[in-house]
Protein backbone atom coordinates (compact mmCIF):
# COMPACT_ATOMS: atom_id res chain seq x y z
CA UNK A 1 0.00 0.00 0.00
CA UNK A 2 3.24 2.15 0.45
CA UNK A 3 3.15 5.20 2.20
CA UNK A 4 -0.80 6.42 2.35
CA UNK A 5 -1.89 3.39 3.63
CA UNK A 6 -4.92 3.79 1.53
CA UNK A 7 -5.38 7.29 2.72
CA UNK A 8 -5.70 8.51 -0.72
CA UNK A 9 -8.79 7.14 -1.69
CA UNK A 10 -10.48 9.71 0.68
CA UNK A 11 -8.87 12.28 -1.05
CA UNK A 12 -11.12 14.34 -2.80
CA UNK A 13 -8.79 14.00 -6.36
CA UNK A 14 -12.13 15.50 -8.59
CA UNK A 15 -12.35 18.35 -6.32
CA UNK A 16 -8.84 19.57 -6.01
CA UNK A 17 -8.30 18.95 -10.17
CA UNK A 18 -11.45 21.55 -10.60
CA UNK A 19 -10.24 23.46 -7.92
CA UNK A 20 -6.41 23.98 -10.10
CA UNK A 21 -8.15 24.38 -13.16
CA UNK A 22 -10.48 26.66 -12.07
CA UNK A 23 -7.43 28.37 -10.00
CA UNK A 24 -5.39 28.64 -13.75
CA UNK A 25 -8.18 29.47 -15.76
CA UNK A 26 -8.78 32.61 -13.69
CA UNK A 27 -5.51 33.82 -12.46
CA UNK A 28 -3.55 32.83 -15.67
CA UNK A 29 -5.45 33.20 -18.47
CA UNK A 30 -4.53 34.92 -21.64
CA UNK A 31 -6.80 36.35 -24.65
CA UNK A 32 -7.79 34.31 -27.65
CA UNK A 33 -5.04 34.71 -30.08
CA UNK A 34 -5.37 37.26 -33.48
CA UNK A 35 -4.31 35.32 -36.22
CA UNK A 36 -5.74 32.22 -38.77
CA UNK A 37 -7.76 30.10 -37.84
CA UNK A 38 -9.73 27.45 -39.42
CA UNK A 39 -13.17 27.75 -39.37
CA UNK A 40 -15.70 24.99 -38.97
CA UNK A 41 -20.00 25.77 -40.11
CA UNK A 42 -21.57 23.88 -37.01
CA UNK A 43 -24.07 22.69 -40.32
CA UNK A 44 -20.90 20.93 -41.57
CA UNK A 45 -19.43 19.48 -38.25
CA UNK A 46 -20.55 20.59 -34.54
CA UNK A 47 -17.54 20.73 -32.04
CA UNK A 48 -18.45 17.16 -30.73
CA UNK A 49 -18.21 16.28 -34.43
CA UNK A 50 -14.52 17.20 -34.49
CA UNK A 51 -13.71 16.15 -30.82
CA UNK A 52 -14.36 12.69 -32.38
CA UNK A 53 -12.48 13.31 -35.55
CA UNK A 54 -8.99 14.33 -33.86
CA UNK A 55 -9.65 11.28 -31.34
CA UNK A 56 -9.39 8.64 -33.44
CA UNK A 57 -6.27 10.02 -34.19
CA UNK A 58 -4.75 10.19 -31.01
CA UNK A 59 -5.64 13.45 -30.20
CA UNK A 60 -6.25 13.32 -26.20
CA UNK A 61 -7.64 16.01 -23.45
CA UNK A 62 -5.35 18.80 -22.97
CA UNK A 63 -7.48 21.06 -20.45
CA UNK A 64 -4.50 20.72 -17.35
CA UNK A 65 -2.33 23.05 -20.02
CA UNK A 66 -4.74 25.65 -21.01
CA UNK A 67 -4.25 29.18 -20.70
CA UNK A 68 -6.68 30.51 -23.12
CA UNK A 69 -9.66 32.47 -22.33
CA UNK A 70 -13.02 30.88 -24.00
CA UNK A 71 -11.55 27.46 -25.28
CA UNK A 72 -13.80 25.08 -26.01
CA UNK A 73 -11.24 22.71 -27.39
CA UNK A 74 -7.91 21.72 -26.02
CA UNK A 75 -6.81 18.85 -27.70
CA UNK A 76 -3.32 17.71 -28.16
CA UNK A 77 -1.75 14.75 -30.65
CA UNK A 78 1.96 13.57 -29.21
CA UNK A 79 4.35 12.05 -31.74
CA UNK A 80 7.87 10.64 -31.32
CA UNK A 81 9.53 12.58 -34.30
CA UNK A 82 13.57 12.98 -34.08
CA UNK A 83 15.02 16.44 -35.70
CA UNK A 84 17.54 18.50 -35.23
CA UNK A 85 16.36 20.43 -32.58
CA UNK A 86 18.06 19.85 -29.19
CA UNK A 87 17.81 21.66 -25.60
CA UNK A 88 20.65 21.85 -22.91
CA UNK A 89 22.76 19.18 -25.13
CA UNK A 90 20.00 16.65 -25.80
CA UNK A 91 17.90 15.93 -28.76
CA UNK A 92 14.14 17.20 -27.79
CA UNK A 93 11.97 14.16 -30.07
CA UNK A 94 8.55 13.89 -27.96
CA UNK A 95 6.41 16.75 -30.06
CA UNK A 96 2.44 17.99 -29.43
CA UNK A 97 0.31 19.48 -32.28
CA UNK A 98 -1.72 21.30 -29.69
CA UNK A 99 -4.93 22.83 -30.88
CA UNK A 100 -7.53 25.27 -29.14
CA UNK A 101 -11.07 25.71 -30.59
CA UNK A 102 -13.73 28.42 -29.70
CA UNK A 103 -16.90 28.19 -30.40
CA UNK A 104 -19.33 31.55 -31.66
CA UNK A 105 -21.69 32.95 -29.23
CA UNK A 106 -24.39 31.99 -31.50
CA UNK A 107 -23.12 28.13 -31.49
CA UNK A 108 -23.11 28.91 -35.94
CA UNK A 109 -19.61 27.81 -36.03
CA UNK A 110 -16.26 27.06 -33.71
CA UNK A 111 -12.41 28.58 -35.14
CA UNK A 112 -9.93 26.22 -34.37
CA UNK A 113 -6.29 26.85 -34.05
CA UNK A 114 -2.75 24.91 -33.93
CA UNK A 115 0.68 25.00 -33.34
CA UNK A 116 3.68 22.93 -32.94
CA UNK A 117 6.05 22.51 -30.03
CA UNK A 118 7.91 20.63 -28.01
CA UNK A 119 5.46 18.08 -26.04
CA UNK A 120 5.81 19.53 -22.23
CA UNK A 121 5.62 16.75 -19.93
CA UNK A 122 8.97 14.65 -21.34
CA UNK A 123 10.48 18.57 -22.46
CA UNK A 124 8.60 20.95 -19.40
CA UNK A 125 11.97 23.75 -20.01
CA UNK A 126 12.12 23.47 -24.14
CA UNK A 127 8.55 23.45 -24.39
CA UNK A 128 8.59 26.99 -22.20
CA UNK A 129 11.97 27.86 -23.95
CA UNK A 130 9.39 27.28 -27.23
CA UNK A 131 12.28 25.39 -29.04
CA UNK A 132 10.97 24.33 -32.04
CA UNK A 133 7.83 26.05 -32.07
CA UNK A 134 5.94 26.68 -35.48
CA UNK A 135 2.47 27.56 -35.96
CA UNK A 136 2.64 27.10 -39.25
CA UNK A 137 3.74 23.62 -39.04
CA UNK A 138 0.45 23.09 -36.28
CA UNK A 139 -2.18 24.57 -38.79
CA UNK A 140 -0.47 22.11 -41.34
CA UNK A 141 -1.11 19.00 -39.60
CA UNK A 142 -4.66 20.41 -38.39
CA UNK A 143 -5.30 21.36 -42.07
CA UNK A 144 -4.32 17.66 -43.28
CA UNK A 145 -6.65 15.95 -40.16
CA UNK A 146 -9.46 18.15 -41.42
CA UNK A 147 -8.85 17.13 -44.71
CA UNK A 148 -8.57 13.39 -43.91
CA UNK A 149 -11.87 13.31 -42.26
CA UNK A 150 -13.64 15.23 -44.82
CA UNK A 151 -14.90 18.23 -42.29
CA UNK A 152 -15.27 21.48 -44.55
CA UNK A 153 -13.49 24.83 -43.32
CA UNK A 154 -12.09 28.10 -43.99
CA UNK A 155 -9.57 29.56 -43.47
CA UNK A 156 -10.49 32.76 -41.79
CA UNK A 157 -8.28 35.75 -40.16
CA UNK A 158 -9.99 37.20 -36.63
CA UNK A 159 -8.85 39.93 -35.15
CA UNK A 160 -10.32 41.02 -31.57
CA UNK A 161 -12.75 43.83 -32.81
CA UNK A 162 -14.10 41.75 -35.89
CA UNK A 163 -14.76 38.11 -34.13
Amino acid sequence: MGQWNGLEKFIPWDWLRNLYRSFRRNDFSKPRKEGTYLRVKREDASLRDVKIALGWVSYAPNWEWSYDEGADLNLAQIVYESTSHRFNGEPVVWWQTHVRGYTATDDSYTDYKAHWEPAPLPNDAAHIEGVGFSRKQGMDNLRGTFEHHKIPFEEVEWKRNNG
